[in-house]
Formats: C-alpha cells, sequence, structure tokens
C-alpha cells in the first residue's frame, strides 16, 4: 500500500513540474489555435464532459452547463499570466453574464482556500470549479497555462488558446459565437 502512496505522490510532483515548465514557455500572444485534436477525437456526438469539483469539493459534470456557449479558462495561482488575465476575463463574463454565456475558471492543482484567496483578490464572480489532480487538463492534452477552450451549446470545442487573452481577441472569436442566434 505504501509504494502505490509513493508512487502516486511522485506522479503528482512530476505533473506539478510539467505544469511549471509549461506555464513557464507558454506564448504571451493570444493568437487563438485549433482546438487539441485529442479533445475533438473524445468528444463525439454528446458532446464534452467530465466532472469536477467545487470549492467544497462536490462533483459537477460539465454537461449542466450544456446549452450555453461556454469559455474554460485553465489556470492555477503559481501562474503568473493566469493572474495577469482575470480582470480581463472578470469584465468580459459581466459585460456578457446576462447572454447564453459562461466563464468557467477551471483550476488545476491549488486548494480551496488558495482558490478562495484569488477569487476574492480579483472579485471573481463567474463560477470556479477544480482539476485537483489535473485529470481533466491531461484528459483534453492542455500543454500550459493559462489555456482558454470555448465550447459551443452542444458541447463541441470549437476554439482554443494557449497563453493569456487580450480584449481584441475575445472580442473578435468568442462574441460573435455568444450573439450566433
Amino acid at each position: 500500500m505504501m509504494v502505490k502512496q509513493m508512487r502516486r505522490y511522485w506522479m503528482l510532483v512530476i505533473v506539478a513540474l510539467s505544469l511549471v515548465l509549461a506555464a513557464c514557455q507558454t506564448p504571451l500572444a493570444s493568437t487563438p489555435t485549433e482546438t487539441p485534436v485529442s479533445v475533438e477525437e473524445e468528444v463525439g456526438d454528446g458532446g464534452l464532459d467530465f466532472i469536477a469539483r467545487d470549492l467544497e469539493g462536490g462533483d459537477i459534470p460539465f454537461s449542466s452547463l450544456r446549452g450555453n456557449v461556454v469559455l474554460i479558462n485553465f489556470w492555477a495561482s503559481w501562474c503568473p499570466p493566469c493572474q495577469e488575465e482575470m480582470p480581463l476575463l472578470q469584465t468580459y463574463y459581466e459585460e456578457h453574464a446576462e447572454e447564453d454565456f459562461i466563464l468557467l475558471g477551471l483550476n488545476v492543482s491549488d486548494q480551496p482556500d488558495t482558490i478562495q484567496e484569488i477569487i476574492d483578490t480579483f472579485g471573481l464572480t463567474f463560477p470556479v470549479w477544480r482539476d485537483p489532480l489535473g485529470d481533466i487538463m491531461a484528459g483534453m492534452n492542455v500543454r500550459g497555462l493559462p489555456t482558454s477552450i470555448v465550447v459551443d451549446e452542444t458541447g463541441q470545442p470549437v476554439l482554443g488558446w494557449i497563453g493569456p487573452f487580450d480584449e481584441a481577441s475575445l472580442e473578435e472569436h468568442i462574441t460573435p459565437l455568444i450573439s450566433a442566434p
């Protein structure tokens, strides 16, 4: 039993170090990129689905957001570009909160109290869920932070970014999806 725990511990350490290294190599430009192929391959006709955790530890299915355009933003507290884009994402969310749009902050690896500190610091009002072990991130082939994936109302990923957003990218690429009939 102890060997299994040690193996899991070292796997988590390796994943965490990989995330830190990937975040350090994240480009600063917000150029839209294609959704990672592995996401498209795994989604199928039923749409994207995964189970994340809320800050209290409860399970939340992504499918509960179906019917909305969802911007999933993978982030972590130790990622400076992630924190730099938070005010812009919050403003964008507030501007589009009355539409069929949800900005979902998906935190990778932080403890709930650390996540709550970030929520309080930036006055975040959009939903923030947890991916404590990085399983969702790995399953979607996310290789750096911040990474954002736009999912249409049917649950299909349509756009992806590696790196922080700028206002022009949000308006050019996401607003038309929200406004589409």
